[in-house]
């Protein structure tokens, strides 16, 4: 049997507490009670403001990942259409996607299976902070 690990910190301990969180879906549906192991009273606390973010922006999000993302894929014909270079509206798209994932970091539950709630959104910002930095490159392109 799996050593159960905590749910921010990824770390095993001889005595978890267990805590009673509202899951959220990936499309932002509440659903039932369940119950979460966490190494510290602390690591409950520092979890506690990610979850709230979680529940309260969820879907909102999601909508706006995915507009962004058909913005990217479709990008060559709405350009085309208002008159814009290519990739200058790449950058202006892509820099809010970034944006995004730093101010509001999802993690998916698989990330947080495996490296805990801490490290997943610490890879999220990371992932964040690269696109931003390609929206940037592809600014600088498009002004060449």
């Amino acid at each position: 049997m799996e050593k159960p690990h905590c749910y921010w910190c990824h770390r095993y301990h001889d005595i978890m507490i267990e805590k009673q969180l509202l899951k959220v879906t990936r499309w932002g549906i509440k659903t039932v009670m369940e119950t979460e192991l966490f190494c510290s009273e602390g690591c409950f606390i520092n979890a506690l403001p990610y979850l709230h973010r979680y529940a309260k922006y969820s879907l909102g999000s999601i909508i706006a990942m995915v507009l962004i993302i058909f913005g990217i894929v479709r990008s060559f014909s709405i350009s085309r259409s208002l008159h814009l270079d290519n990739d200058l509206f790449l950058a202006l798209i892509i820099f809010p996607l970034g944006f995004l994932l730093q101010v509001i970091p999802f993690t998916t539950p698989e990330a947080v299976q495996y490296v805990g709630l801490k490290k997943g959104i610490l890879m999220t910002r990371t992932i964040g902070i690269i696109i931003v930095f390609l929206g940037i490159v592809l600014l600088k392109l498009s002004r060449i």
